[in-house]
């Protein structure tokens, strides 16, 4: 069992002031809980005619709340003055439930099984990384999804390509 929260976004705006962008940017950040230096690589994006950015995080602690992050970001100028942003955003916090543990010993006396008795303990889980590949596969595709669900048109101009 998972015990999680999930937030997702996407967002495409045309013809940011470059002026404004960081503001912008700034106010995408928080809305999105972006740490600052994904903020700063978004920004990044005035100083290039292109920038594309794709980000995986996975923070796994055995036991302990852990995350998963992935977003996909472009940014292109399209003149001097005027910038445009794409952001795709899925975020998981999740903890993994623990392993139970159930071990039967049988209780004999002068070799008659008189009965079992049972111990039940437990262990937290461990992911492989293949395990971890899975989660991350799976988190792609949900922003994918969600970003193409919200920009219809985004997926007509990625299918004209193939």
């Amino acid at each position: 069992a998972v015990v999680s929260t999930q937030s997702t976004g996407s967002q495409v705006m045309e013809g940011i002031n470059l002026y404004d962008f960081e503001k912008v940017v700034e106010r995408l950040a928080n809305r999105h809980s972006l740490p600052a230096d994904k903020k700063e690589e978004i920004l990044d994006g005035q100083y290039a005619a292109k920038n594309y950015l794709v980000s995986k995080e996975f923070v796994f602690n055995v036991g302990q709340d852990s995350q998963l992050v992935y977003m996909k970001v472009a940014t292109i100028k399209t003149s001097d003055s005027k910038i445009d942003l794409a952001l795709m955003y899925y975020r998981l916090d999740f903890k993994l439930a623990p392993m139970k543990i159930e071990t039967r010993r049988k209780k004999r006396f002068l070799g008659i099984k008189t009965g079992t008795r049972t111990s039940i303990h437990y262990e937290p889980r461990n992911l492989s990384e293949k395990d971890q590949d899975c989660f991350t596969n799976f988190f792609r595709y949900k922003a994918l999804k969600g970003f193409l669900l919200e920009n219809p048109a985004a997926g007509n101009q990625l299918t004209q390509g193939l």
